[in-house]
């Protein structure tokens, strides 16, 4: 019996110790999980989105060139995996590539800002590939020409810490595999 309560005693301080280990910043905002809408890119809050930004990356080496495929990046709302309007162009010329190429392949990786706990902001960074990935598969794309993933707050590309710079980490990248 005291084997028992001891063992009980280890395993629940053990789990207490491990969920008290992660950031508790985040807004707890999950508004855009489900609808149908978020999926194929229609933000439902008008006149919250951002100016576009231009790509801060170089577009890929081993990718489609031109236009619309030079743009690489799918910026996001805070705390928000729903495609803004403004990127169903981008989304639309890389799905068609895709679509002309069946060859072709892609990877989504999706990308969040530090706010957040590790878990949480890898599970939106997933949430942020598969809307894109959802997009692409609507405009026809194979299944088995997309990859997604996600890196979290793992990989930021501005690593100051203000709105400028985690606007610029809430993304998607766009890459494609050597052909």
């Amino acid at each position: 019996m005291k084997r028992h309560f001891l063992f009980v005693t280890i395993f629940t301080t053990m789990f207490l110790a491990v969920g008290c280990a992660s950031k508790a910043n985040y807004s707890g905002d999950i508004q855009d999980e489900a609808p149908v809408e978020n999926a194929l890119g229609i933000s439902g809050e008008a006149g919250q989105s951002q100016e576009p930004q231009l790509n801060s990356l170089p577009p890929a080496v081993d990718g489609p060139k031109g236009g619309l495929l030079d743009r690489r990046l799918i910026r996001f709302e805070y705390d928000k995996s729903a495609v803004l309007p403004e990127y169903l162009s981008v989304l639309s010329s890389h799905s068609e590539y895709l679509n002309q190429n069946p060859q072709a392949r892609v990877i989504l990786e999706g990308h969040a800002d530090e706010r957040g706990s590790n878990e949480y902001n890898l599970a939106l960074g997933q949430r942020r590939s598969d809307a894109v990935r959802d997009i692409m598969l609507s405009n026809g794309v194979g299944r088995n020409q997309i990859e997604t993933l996600s890196f979290g707050e793992e990989s930021p590309i501005n690593r100051a810490e203000n709105e400028t710079a985690w606007s610029e980490n809430r993304r998607v990248e766009i890459r494609y595999h050597n052909e």
